[in-house]
């Protein structure tokens, strides 16, 4: 692990060379997202076409972290590491711009955007991101350090055109799980966007759900999810995060 200070827009080239071991480059900062670590694997060539390349633009000013590891995570052996300032013009691996972040009545807020520049909304800066369920179409999950909530977004393709059938098939999945609905309404959201809001619990968690179908036929969820110790505590929270919820 290296250290080094950039200022923003400061570009350098970091590259590896050995013939020892496969190496791979990591580039990374405090308080990143997932998709602002930047990575290189054999891009650099050389003898065996192993060594790693990447010019990389600093998104900010401040310390940044380069860590070098082995490809297999199994090998062990010397390299060499070269930072340099790179040529004007050269292209630059592209790490996406740090979310904004705002002050609210529960403290500082980071600016969440769907990966397309969608949707957007707003969570604590302090809660950490977990691993993503993909395979429900999951596309943000943070979770609370002190263990008092978590919160997701969810993004699927949905045929029908009505809103009403489509959080009828939410909400028929979530009794099939064994779930209680506490309390199902239709409302329209501070951006007039109409959206169906419940509530269920199951076992020791209780949750809210806000339901919105696009007009291309794109079914978001945004979940506030906690155990039942905590929910009622949280439930203000869930209904500013709710509030939140844009449309770009």
């Amino acid at each position: 692990w290296y250290s080094l200070h950039l200022e923003e827009g400061e570009t350098v080239r970091i590259f590896t060379d050995s013939v020892s071991v496969d190496t791979v480059i990591y580039v990374d900062f405090a308080k990143s997202r997932d998709n602002q670590l930047a990575s290189d694997d054999d891009s650099g060539g050389g003898l065996f076409g192993t060594n790693s390349e990447l010019v990389y633009r600093a998104p900010k000013t401040g310390e940044f972290i380069i860590a070098v590891a082995e490809a297999t995570q199994e090998l062990f052996g010397g390299y060499y590491l070269s930072v340099e300032r790179a040529r004007d013009g050269t292209e630059t691996v592209y790490v996406p711009p740090s979310p904004q972040v705002v002050d609210s009545r529960f403290g500082k807020m980071v600016v969440f955007e769907d990966p397309w520049g969608y949707l957007s909304v707003q969570v604590p800066e302090a809660w950490l991101e977990g691993e993503l369920d993909e395979s429900v179409g999951e596309v943000f999950y943070v979770f609370d350090p002190q263990g008092t909530g978590e919160f997701s977004v969810y993004l699927e393709e949905w045929d029908e055109a009505s809103l009403s059938a489509y959080a009828d098939a939410l909400e028929a999945g979530l009794i099939d799980q064994g779930a209680e609905i506490i309390s199902r309404d239709s409302l329209n959201t501070e951006q007039d966007l109409p959206v169906v809001l419940f509530g269920w619990s199951i076992g020791e968690l209780g949750a809210v759900w806000l339901a919105y179908l696009s007009d291309n036929g794109v079914g978001i969820v945004i979940a506030y999810t906690a155990t039942a110790d905590e929910y009622d505590a949280g439930t203000d929270l869930a209904a500013y995060l709710f509030s939140t919820f844009q449309i770009n």
